[in-house]
């Protein structure tokens, strides 16, 4: 069936289930915290929601709601991706990997070392120096607008200088200077930061409205919104990125993948190979979410399915057959075992042929010993 068509949409327009916070935030006007801590699970649009925060905060003339016009010179150039007294600090992964004005932002930020071509691998750290160049550059009074905004993302990954680095920063903050930090993981983030942020939660938005939001405004089929939204774990925006990476699809080779290996067991180092070339991260995070589907079901063996919630909601004949077959405490050393693997994966010098073919092996192992 031929995708529907979506209409173009910018990455400045909020998505609608952040409206009602963006408009409590703005509506602040003079009273908007100094420094904010957007925290909510990944994919949830807190990134969205900063740059249209960001923008209402350096508007020359916005709405009585606080909402930017979209005409000023402000606006025109926070939108040209070349405001002065925009800062934008994310991992060298996100400003490399992403062609989004957000990312052209964050490559100012990216060390000498960063901006080499040719690197293979992206770390998924923030670090120290980024967060001394972000200081040097807001110490002084904004260039145009009568506000400097900092937008630091995601702020549980900034490593521990960095992040002593940000809190030095944060307990003497500029008077005219606004710092927008978000985090996926609150605890990840040092207590000492927490404190000096005003906390805002941004929770999951109805099913309804997500899948409506994937369907109606980006094209996405019923059927693959309904299974994205069930892999990204309700996450809209993530649900929409494994739309156009057509994860759905992938998931079926996958799935093939590990039949072959747990039916006729196939040589793990070609179908590593295969993994590999498609997206390992990819891969390996479908993975732990199918390990901990079986687990789940493991240990709510007898109650109805339908109050179960399962990454793979649409493949259960396939789940329940897997779970009779596999031991859980199997299973809860297997999931250790790709988390721990996922985090190596966000180191830059991390093999990710070597960490596939070792996953990969493990799961042919537990069959092959039956």
């Amino acid at each position: 069936m031929a995708k529907r068509a979506g209409r173009v949409v910018s990455e400045f327009e909020l998505a609608p289930w952040l409206d009602a916070a963006a408009r409590q935030l703005l509506g602040k006007n003079k009273l908007f915290p100094q420094s904010l801590l957007l925290i909510g699970q990944k994919g949830t649009g807190k990134l969205n929601l900063a740059q249209h925060l960001a923008s209402g905060l350096l508007c020359e003339s916005p709405t009585k709601a606080g909402q930017a016009c979209g005409k000023c010179q402000q606006c025109r150039l926070f939108r040209a991706g070349s405001h002065p007294d925009f800062h934008v600090v994310l991992t060298e992964k996100q400003s490399v990997g992403e062609e989004t004005r957000l990312a052209a932002y964050g490559r100012r930020y990216l060390t000498d070392n960063q901006r080499k071509t040719g690197r293979k691998k992206h770390s998924e750290s923030i670090l120290v120096d980024q967060i001394r160049d972000l200081s040097a550059n807001i110490v002084s009074t904004p260039q145009l607008a009568d506000k400097t905004v900092a937008l630091i993302s995601p702020a549980d990954s900034l490593n521990s200088n960095a992040a002593n680095s940000l809190l030095k920063i944060l307990e003497e903050p500029g008077e005219t200077t606004c710092f927008l930090l978000l985090a996926h993981r609150i605890a990840s983030l040092p207590a000492t930061i927490r404190s000096r942020c005003q906390h805002v939660h941004i929770a999951l938005p109805s099913r309804s409205q997500s899948k409506s939001w994937l369907t109606d405004k980006h094209g996405l089929e019923p059927r693959e919104a309904d299974i994205s939204l069930d892999l990204a774990a309700g996450a809209p925006k993530t649900a929409l990125q494994f739309g156009k990476n057509k994860l759905v699809s992938k998931r079926s080779d996958w799935l093939n993948s590990l039949d072959d290996l747990a039916r006729n067991g196939a040589a793990e180092t070609a179908i590593a190979s295969q993994w590999n070339k498609s997206d390992a991260r990819s891969g390996l995070t479908w993975l732990y979410g199918w390990i901990r589907d079986l687990i789940v079901l493991k240990a709510c063996a007898g109650r109805p399915l339908s109050v179960i919630q399962l990454f793979n909601s649409d493949c259960q004949p396939r789940l329940r057959n897997y779970a009779k077959r596999l031991d859980l405490v199997q299973l809860m050393t297997y999931l250790s075992l790709i988390e721990q693997r996922l985090a190596l994966l966000g180191q830059s010098n991390a093999d990710s042929l070597l960490v596939l073919e070792e996953v990969l092996g493990k799961w042919n192992s537990l069959f092959s010993k039956r």
